[in-house]
């Protein structure tokens, strides 16, 4: 299974009211009576590559450095006025 036939499976899942998180090298699925039997035979056969996709997905919703540097300077530095 390719990255996109992972995201899209994923995007699915999601569609159909399944959350798909990781925890370690498992896959959670809440709620898991939601999916059908393919779907099923797809996680179990291609449990590697999801968890690869899903990871990838995850660091790309992921501030940059620079982003998270702003924020900081603007939210985390109390000791300093802020500017409107």
């Amino acid at each position: 299974m390719t990255h996109s036939d992972c995201n899209t499976l994923l995007a699915e899942l999601r569609t159909a009211g399944v959350s798909v998180w990781i925890d370690e090298e498992a896959l959670i699925v809440m709620p898991a009576s939601k999916l059908t039997p393919d779907q099923i035979a797809a996680l179990k056969t291609n449990k590697r590559a999801i968890l690869a996709a899903h990871r990838a997905h995850i660091v790309d919703l992921l501030p940059s450095s620079e982003v998270c540097e702003q924020w900081r300077r603007r939210y985390c530095n109390t000791n300093r006025e802020r500017t409107p």
